[in-house]
């Protein structure tokens, strides 16, 4: 190996794409250095690939700080590759990655019933999920159903749908009836 070529990057961040756009916006510094140690004087070439595909490249001065975008990202989780390089060759690749786009809702946490003082209704509430990959979810999207278990209780039906964070059941419910 060639020990003048550059040490991978350093301070590596990444951002996707705001409200699920198919991007991804990498943030790096050059390296300084060379392995051998020595002050790299040449200006570095960063390629950035994602699943061994080149989606861009930029050149920098030692240690300064570039970024490159990739502006055909998938919905999903993106793999990234990074690799520093000067005349002397490819130094250490950096990987990380990251989701882009629209992902899925988790489940709803700190559901909670409270019950009206004449037992004729339930209010049911719920913190809003979080997005299962860490991606982008519109929350004003999400459409939460209410189920309750069949007569035989061998399965669930649904009763209500809501946008909100609550709901209120009460056993004059039309749906409510069937299951008395």
């Amino acid at each position: 190996p060639n020990y003048e070529t550059p040490k991978a990057i350093s301070d590596v961040t990444i951002t996707p794409g705001a409200n699920g756009a198919l991007t991804a916006t990498i943030s790096f510094k050059a390296p300084s250095e060379s392995f051998s140690g020595n002050a790299l004087t040449e200006d570095i070439t960063v390629t950035a690939y994602r699943d061994n595909e080149v989606v861009g490249t930029v050149t920098v001065a030692p240690g300064a700080n570039g970024t490159i975008t990739d502006n055909n990202a998938l919905n999903g989780i993106n793999n990234y590759t990074l690799v520093a390089s000067n005349s002397a060759g490819e130094g250490d690749k950096y990987e990380i990655s990251c989701f882009c786009g629209v992902d899925v809702p988790s489940y709803v946490t700190n559901v909670k019933f409270t019950t009206a003082s004449d037992n004729f209704s339930t209010e049911i509430s719920w913190d809003a999920p979080v997005s299962e990959n860490g991606g982008y979810i519109n929350l004003d999207e999400i459409v939460y159903t209410i189920y309750v278990p069949t007569e035989d209780g061998e399965d669930f039906e649904a009763i209500k749908e809501t946008t909100d964070l609550f709901c209120k059941v009460s056993v004059d419910d039309a749906e409510l009836q069937a299951h008395e």
